[in-house]
């Protein structure tokens, strides 16, 4: 929420119309958050609390306890990152949408980048959300389409990539998206439609 002077944000948790906790601030008494405009929000599996933050083109991820434990703005420092709408997965992988780029990022629940996901039709995409059978819905701002994506954990193999190591992909089949971040390999067919864009793990 903001001030009624529009200078301060906060995130505050309420339990019924009781508030509970106020977030404003990080171990060094700077603040976390833009002041004014719109922010995005969600709770993470592990009960982070995830702030999309457009005017500071970043993601800001608190504990449960209010205490800071990333700010992740963007996998590449040569490209702009204008996140908007958030949420997370039963894995507590936390996925943004990039509105510049019309992509979204995957990101775990300690702020390492995973990948993108990409190349899936939408247009201007803004809201999103992620139901119990971790089915990816993506809102256009322009349009009004809501798309169904879905996100499926499987393992798969690169020919161009060390095959010690385990890679990220993303497989289109039957219109529909299957987003792998697990690390072992078994198969090494991709559709062609889809553009990949791939990360090897350390």
């Amino acid at each position: 929420m903001d001030s009624n002077d529009a200078k301060q944000s906060k995130v505050v948790r309420y339990a019924g119309a009781i508030k509970k906790q106020a977030i404003q601030f990080n171990e060094k008494g700077e603040r976390l958050y833009s002041s004014s405009s719109f922010k995005y929000i969600c709770e993470n599996k592990n009960l982070d609390i995830c702030v999309a933050d457009k005017v500071e083109n970043a993601v800001v991820v608190v504990s449960h306890s209010g205490l800071l434990r990333f700010i992740y703005t963007g996998h590449s420092s040569q490209m702009s990152f204008t996140p908007v709408g958030i949420a997370t997965d039963s894995t507590c992988l936390i996925l943004v949408v990039d509105h510049d780029h019309q992509i979204i990022h995957a990101v775990n629940q300690d702020g390492q980048f995973i990948g993108y996901i990409e190349n899936c039709n939408l247009q201007s995409p803004w809201g999103i959300y992620v139901d119990s059978k971790d089915r990816l819905f993506v809102a256009e701002s322009l349009t009004g389409q809501l798309s169904r994506l879905y996100l499926k954990y499987q393992c798969v193999l690169h020919d161009e990539l060390d095959l010690s190591t385990g890679v990220l992909s993303y497989l289109a089949l039957e219109n529909s998206i299957r987003f792998s971040h697990q690390w072992s390999c078994f198969s090494s067919v991709y559709p062609s439609k889809l553009k990949l864009r791939m990360k090897e793990t350390n």
